[in-house]
């Protein structure tokens, strides 16, 4: 027979389950204890979690948790124990809400049979008791590393005609450290009041925690270590370590296993869980002595991206080993505006024309005319059909004037110029390096650095006789002031040939996106950014060479003294097993291309993949997806650089 005195001290029930479990005697010390009850299956076997990252499930240890959900997420959570108390809840968690993650979740507890008792012990009646709360987060993050979140709650209990409101607030944060697959977490938990219930409102459980996550992956397999410490502030109840363990396959199966080093009933916890097409389903099992077992079934369905029919989501890449495209250097379009000066002819002449071939004697474009010759002709880099042609090639100019050649002359290529663009120091990193891939004979040159958008000429580098194999501009004007690196910058490389004809070739200096990062002492940390790859690709794509050529700059001028990570990544369409492997692969792509140049040894450069676990986009949008396809260079170079022994 249930007595009513049971449901007096209902608490304690309650308590036993949770992150806080009562000690000796498992009398409950605070009122709503079963704010602190662990209700999703995966947490409660898992004991731990103050650290850790994942979806709406982690409300409670820490609401800062629910940015590890990528898409939107439901979660229907079933416990029952004790024969006669049973909870249930629903939850969900919204990613990409106002730039971060929200949740919101729905508890309600209670006792289906609770008898009343008179003083003669006989049955006055039953019981009503139930438990009922709604709890909404937010969190988003304050910066590359850290997450912070706020919950808010608002509660009713009720023990037959008696009612007490209460709300509480949350708020928590975690730290991704720079140690691979490591985390910290804290949170404060239960900040709040609530009315009272038979005479006197107790105080709510006001908690604290803190915990460490660690996160492991080997091909297909993956492991978790979570720890966490706990303790109530408003009352003299010890605190509760938690320590959890999580083993995964393929990201689809799970074994769980939880133990609480201080508590007197119910330490340890276990569980198991399956994830397929966005459906998952979740056990956790908890025995509580002579109170009996415990179980929690948790069915949950992530909302995952319709498939597109167009991307071939599911149609694998070549094996490893296959040959993938290795470039020790990449077409790209050829935007250059050249002018050529056209050479004296006789003026009795009546048609001319300029005749643009590659190194294969192919005709490329003609520019003719009639009458007498223009004394300049602008080529905009485009062949007879008007498309901008690859510059892969070496390209001859030759001027006829009626049909008689006056003139043969070879376009000095420049190879594609960069400047990184720190927005955080303008000043950092200021050269510019022009490597000139085809240097025909010259008389004079000059490069000069001009403003694009006011035509002012900034800087002059200039010299009479042979093209060097290198121009440097060091990034500063004519009276050694920094240039602005946001400014719209275009060289214009003028060259005299041997017979007198000039020729003036002009293109845009390319700003590259880069950000300051965290590094070592004495060292400078700089991370390119958005090297892009098409879906389900690891082939680099020519328009990124020159994101490329500024990393392949920087490790050039620095020699020995710099390193590099490619860091390659993942959208989130197809398993995160395949994902990881292609992340990897467009990684050592990149990695190949850095050290198939010259004076980069491959000691310095390193590949690592991340899969899905970096997002630089939410990716709920074709475009966001289309952002995380990518490769990321970090480099660290010497603040001081020292003087490098010549090669």
């Amino acid at each position: 027979m249930r007595r009513f005195a049971r449901a007096l001290t209902f608490g304690w029930l309650l308590a036993a389950c949770g992150p806080g479990a009562i000690p000796s005697g498992l009398w409950a010390v605070t009122g709503a204890e079963f704010l602190r009850l662990e209700v999703p299956a995966a947490r409660g076997a898992l004991a731990a979690g103050a650290a850790d990252t994942g979806g709406s499930e982690l409300m409670l240890r820490n609401p800062a948790g629910i940015l590890g959900q990528a898409h939107p997420g439901l979660a229907f959570t079933h416990f029952s124990a004790w024969g006669d108390f049973s909870y249930e809840q629903l939850e969900g968690a919204y990613p990409g809400l106002w730039g971060g993650t929200g949740g919101a979740r729905i508890f309600y507890a209670g006792s289906h049979d609770l008898v009343a008792l008179d003083d003669q012990g006989l049955e006055s009646g039953s019981v009503a008791y139930h438990d009922l709360l709604l709890h909404v987060a937010y969190a988003r993050p304050l910066g590359e590393n850290v997450h912070a979140g706020l919950a808010l709650k608002g509660f009713e209990s009720q023990l037959q005609n008696y009612h007490s409101l209460g709300c509480a607030l949350d708020a928590g944060v975690r730290y991704q450290t720079p140690w691979p697959g490591l985390a910290l977490g804290a949170s404060l938990l239960n900040l709040g009041g609530r009315s009272a219930f038979l005479s006197e409102a107790d105080s709510l459980p006001l908690q604290a925690a803190a915990g460490l996550a660690m996160r492991a992956e080997s091909g297909v397999h993956g492991f978790k270590f979570l720890a966490d410490y706990s303790q109530v502030l408003v009352s003299a109840e010890s605190g509760l370590a938690g320590l959890g363990m999580e083993y995964s396959l393929l990201n689809s199966a799970f074994l769980r296993l939880g133990y609480r080093l201080n508590q007197d009933s119910g330490r340890l916890s276990a569980g198991a869980g399956l994830r397929a097409y966005g459906l998952g389903l979740d056990y956790a099992y908890q025995p509580f002595s002579e109170l009996g077992l415990t179980h929690r079934l948790t069915l949950s369905y992530v909302f995952l991206p319709p498939a597109r029919p167009a991307d071939p989501a599911s149609r694998p890449m070549p094996a490893p080993n296959a040959k993938i495209r290795e470039l020790t250097s990449l077409p790209r379009s050829f935007e250059s505006s050249v002018v050529i000066k056209t050479p004296s002819v006789d003026p009795r002449v009546r048609e001319w024309d300029f005749e643009i071939r590659d190194s294969e004697g192919q005709l490329v474009r003609t520019i003719s005319g009639t009458g007498k010759p223009p004394e300049y002709v602008k080529w905009d880099g485009r062949n007879q059909a008007g498309d901008a042609i690859v510059a892969k090639d070496t390209y001859h100019f030759v001027f006829k004037a009626g049909q008689q050649a006056v003139a043969a002359m070879d376009l000095p290529t420049v190879r594609p110029s960069f400047k990184l663009d720190v927005s955080q120091h303008r000043d950092l990193e200021p050269e510019v390096r022009f490597s000139l891939n085809n240097r025909p004979e010259v008389t004079k040159w000059s490069l000069a650095i001009v403003n694009e958008k006011t035509e002012q000429t900034l800087h002059v580098l200039s010299a009479a006789g042979q093209l060097p194999e290198q121009i440097i501009w060091d990034g500063r004007d004519e009276k050694g002031a920094l240039v602005d690196t946001g400014l719209p910058l275009r060289y214009l490389l003028s060259v005299v040939y041997p017979n007198g004809s000039q020729l003036a070739a002009s293109e845009k200096i390319r700003p590259i996106a880069a950000r300051e990062v965290q590094a070592p002492a004495g060292e400078t940390g700089l991370l390119i950014l958005n090297i892009l790859f098409d879906f389900n690709s690891a082939v680099l794509k020519p328009e990124m060479t020159d994101k490329m050529m500024a990393a392949i700059g920087l490790l050039q001028k620095y020699g020995s003294q710099a390193r590099a990570v490619c860091e390659g990544h993942a959208d989130d369409v197809g398993t995160e097993t395949y994902n990881q492997w292609l992340s990897l692969e467009r990684a050592k792509l990149a990695r190949q291309f850095l050290i198939s140049q010259p004076q980069i040894d491959p000691g310095q450069v390193a590949a690592e993949g991340f899969g899905t676990k970096r997002p630089d986009n939410q990716q709920d949008t074709d475009a966001g997806r289309a952002r995380n396809r990518r490769v990321e260079i970090r480099i660290f170079f010497p603040s001081t650089p020292k003087p490098q022994p010549p090669k």
